[in-house]
């Protein structure tokens, strides 16, 4: 599903190729070679970061220079990339590794850049809200019950990343308050606090994107995203977007040679609290 009702004077990640199913495709080189200029090589250690390239776009459609975009769960710090396109940012982590990782990555930067960034670390439920002070929010939420029954997504559930060792997902989950540690039950009932927080964050008329990759379990697609839009939908948030991406990663490859069930795409949802 594409559903887009954005700005007239913007469209979405325009000139970017599409597969047959209109998924955005990215150019994995461009994307791997633009994250290692900006970001430490440790960042690379994080199984399930957004790609670069699409928070980019996202970055450019749902935002202008100078407004100020959070991120409430920033992990390696891929949002941070909005400094570098002149918007200011807040990026919130609970893991005090990722947290450390985004320091590392920013100080190399330019002042001007570095100047732009407030970094945040501890639980972003303890942090919000900002309210009313928060123009854009961009982010990717955890799954539930990481370190329970996981999911078919996650047989083998470790990743190699660019310094070839191998981490598991309970790696990066340790901290409790991680909302990936929770039963889908209590999961469900923090995210419906957060989602209430984020929209008492925004200034009327701004967005939250959501990057959400679903996953089987018991051999059956779990319909994350829709759960995640009901649930930002009763907390006052409208939909005005939903894209999708291309994800197939090793993992995904392996996994599908064993004939074990996997996504390969990921959701790109935006949602815009209402205007007063």
């Amino acid at each position: 599903m594409v559903m887009e009702t954005g700005s007239p004077s913007k469209t979405f990640a325009q000139g970017r190729v599409r597969n047959a199913q209109g998924h955005l495709v990215y150019d994995r080189q461009e994307e791997q070679g633009l994250r290692h200029l900006w970001f430490t090589p440790e960042a690379f250690q994080h199984p399930a970061k957004t790609n670069l390239l699409l928070t980019i776009d996202l970055i450019n459609y749902v935002s202008e220079p100078g407004e100020l975009i959070l991120d409430p769960m920033a992990g390696t710090g891929t949002t941070l990339a909005a400094a570098r396109l002149g918007r200011r940012v807040i990026a919130i982590e609970l893991e005090a590794p990722f947290h450390d990782m985004q320091l590392e990555s920013i100080s190399s930067w330019p002042q001007e850049d570095r100047a732009k960034i407030t970094l945040l670390n501890g639980n972003c439920l303890d942090f919000l809200p900002f309210p009313g002070n928060v123009d854009h929010i961009i982010f990717s939420p955890p799954y539930a019950d990481t370190l329970g029954h996981g999911g078919d997504q996650f047989k083998d559930q470790h990743h190699t990343h660019a310094g070839g060792q191998g981490e598991s997902i309970a790696t990066f989950s340790a901290t409790v308050g991680n909302l990936s540690r929770l039963p889908r039950f209590m999961y469900n009932q923090q995210v419906a606090k957060l989602y209430q927080k984020l929209f008492d964050s925004l200034r009327p008329g701004g967005t939250v994107s959501i990057v959400i990759k679903e996953m089987y379990r018991a051999r059956k697609r779990v319909p994350l995203t829709t759960e995640t839009v009901r649930i930002a939908t009763q907390a006052g948030f409208e939909l005005e977007m939903w894209e999708h991406r291309e994800s197939r990663s090793g993992l995904n490859e392996i996994n599908l040679s064993r004939g074990i069930n996997q996504v390969t795409d990921e959701d790109v949802v935006l949602m815009r609290k209402p205007s007063e």
